[in-house]
């Protein structure tokens, strides 16, 4: 895990904590200024802005927990990637030499059969040279 990338890593581009997550704050601060113009009347405003701000750091912490997660999902991604691509430039690399491997032994092959074609033609050659010879006193 400590290869993932941050947020500004190229794996994250464009992965942001939203600026949403920082209206409940206002609207925790606006709960405060009121309370205070309001003076004793406004203790509900006060109640309320403890709330928001309470809710505010909540939704905070979910968004930069979700973020993060995200983050590292996207980071497992990229490096899962990066591995299928190694995966696949070696087995690439494989099917290369095989491919040379087998046009080796095509040209070995073709080679074999010719000598073997050629051996075939001067034994007949030398059959027939041989047909007009006596062979009885030699015992073959």
């Amino acid at each position: 895990m400590d290869r993932l990338p941050s947020l500004e890593s190229s794996a994250c581009v464009g992965l942001r904590r939203p600026a949403s997550v920082a209206m409940p704050n206002t609207l925790a601060r606006n709960a405060t200024v009121e309370a205070a113009r309001a003076g004793e009347q406004g203790g509900g405003f006060a109640v309320v802005a403890g709330e928001v701000r309470s809710l505010a750091g909540r939704a905070g912490a979910t968004t930069s927990e979700a973020v993060d997660s995200v983050a590292q999902i996207l980071s497992g991604l990229s490096l899962a990637s990066l591995g299928q691509s190694d995966d696949i430039a070696r087995a690439s690399r494989a099917v290369t030499a095989l491919d040379e491997v087998t046009r080796q032994n095509a040209a070995w092959a073709e080679k074999g059969t010719a000598a073997a074609q050629s051996l075939q033609d001067q034994a007949m050659r030398l059959n027939m040279a041989m047909g007009g010879l006596p062979l009885g006193g030699w015992g073959w």
